[in-house]
């Protein structure tokens, strides 16, 4: 979350704090009771998309830098020793190209042609000093690499998709607490001491907006609210 973010989460959890202290005040079928619920669900979801951020961070790009590394070493290997294989069998570095662009994809195709490309001048490869299983290491590599690549797709769309979703559901709290500013005023309006507490327990503090001295909460939130 940014901080923005995490002042608004704080705020909501708050005001559900809040919502559980005074649940006698509010009749269960009561519209206060349901916006109370949105701020409880819409922290649970918040909650969920950071326990996958946290997840993204665990397993970073070094894993899919470091399987990337180990098969372009393998193909570069390869290839240079096909170089030397063509002197005497004509052709045969040609069957093995390195790719012009290192993107994942490109590298991804030149592994699986490589290893198709293996079989028929393995023993010509090991003559030159490839290492006994480099089909079965680059094999191995090529699958890493490969699952490595997928990972990271599946980590970036879920990146996304936790982005948004976090960005709608504070949109949704915020909602919520817009319209128990009137529910719990009808409610408790007569309350000074509770009407206070509330105003105390849904105030937001916004990093990046300054506030002159003396601006009402009231102020403060209306044109917050405005910028969602």
């Amino acid at each position: 979350m940014t901080k923005r973010q995490a002042s608004q989460y704080q705020m909501l959890a708050r005001v559900r704090t809040f919502g559980d202290a005074h649940t006698g005040r509010f009749p269960a079928a009561s519209e206060a009771r349901k916006a109370f619920q949105v701020v409880s669900e819409v922290l649970e979801r918040l909650d969920m998309f950071d326990r996958t951020r946290r997840q993204i961070r665990l397993v970073g790009v070094s894993d899919r830098d470091a399987a990337k590394r180990s098969l372009w070493t393998q193909l570069g290997a390869i290839a240079r020793t096909a170089r030397v294989v063509a002197k005497s069998r004509t052709g045969a570095d040609l069957r093995f190209p390195l790719p012009l662009r290192k993107s994942d994809l490109d590298i991804l195709q030149a592994g699986r042609l490589f290893l198709e490309q293996s079989g028929s001048l393995e023993d010509a490869l090991l003559f030159c000093g490839l290492p006994e299983g480099f089909v079965d290491d680059l094999r191995q590599a090529v699958a890493a690499f490969e699952e490595t690549v997928s990972g990271w797709h599946t980590r970036k769309t879920a990146a996304y998709v936790s982005h948004k979703g976090t960005h709608e559901e504070l949109r949704r709290g915020i909602d919520a607490v817009l319209s128990l500013d009137v529910l719990v005023a009808n409610a408790l309006g007569r309350d000074v001491h509770a009407m206070n507490a509330w105003k105390r327990e849904r105030h937001v503090v916004w990093p990046t907006v300054a506030t002159a001295p003396g601006a009402s909460v009231a102020a403060i939130d209306e044109g917050a609210a405005e910028g969602m």
